[in-house]
């Protein structure tokens, strides 16, 4: 630049007049309260693991939480943590029943936003969109799959309740690279 006195000044000037007429009013966003809300929900999951050969599947549970903004009235984004793994004990890896349920072990841990369509009121059904995060792993008697990556969630729900606080029913689906996992959330709003 040939003359940076005369920006410094052009962009100094231009700033002080800015601030005393400024060309466009807008208004800064005011965040109410009772926008904001967070919810808490137990999930339990069926996951399907592709192989080569055929498919496993297995089911598990883990809990999830969000905290959330109503941008609009009918439009809420929100920021979600999830954490997934199976039910197991030692002394019940052994049976039957274990390896009838558990083709393999499923874990993992997700971090992602979520936009929520709702009606006006909030209460009733929504769809849900979202991009999560996460780390998993799939194992057996040895580890057979570890992954990173980032995917898109999808999902139904209905909410009962007063706008501040209630009770959620969600069903929700996201693929992991080779598992593909299908979640039934229950959950409450506060």
């Amino acid at each position: 630049m040939r003359y940076p006195f005369l920006f410094v000044l052009f962009v100094f000037s231009f700033n002080v007049f800015a601030r005393e007429m400024p060309l466009i009013d807008i208004p800064e966003p005011e965040i109410r309260s009772k926008d904001l809300y967070a919810t808490g929900s137990y999930k339990i999951g069926l996951h399907h693991f592709e192989t080569s050969d055929e498919g496993l599947s297995s089911y598990g549970s883990g809990f999830s939480f969000s905290v959330g903004h109503k941008v609009l009235p009918i439009l809420s984004a929100e920021l979600a943590f999830n954490l997934w793994s199976v039910d197991e004990e030692e002394n019940e890896t052994n049976t039957i029943e274990h390896h009838l349920l558990h083709d393999f072990h499923f874990h993992g841990i997700s971090l992602g936003a979520n936009a929520i369509l709702h009606l006006p009121n909030v209460q009733g059904p929504y769809f849900k969109v979202g991009r999560h995060c996460w780390s998993a792993s799939v194992e057996d008697v040895v580890n057979l799959w570890d992954g990173a990556g980032c995917s898109n969630l999808s999902g139904l729900g209905v909410y009962f309740g007063p706008k501040g606080s209630g009770f959620l029913i969600e069903y929700n689906y996201i693929r992991y690279d080779v598992v593909s996992s299908s979640f039934l959330n229950l959950g409450i709003r506060f």
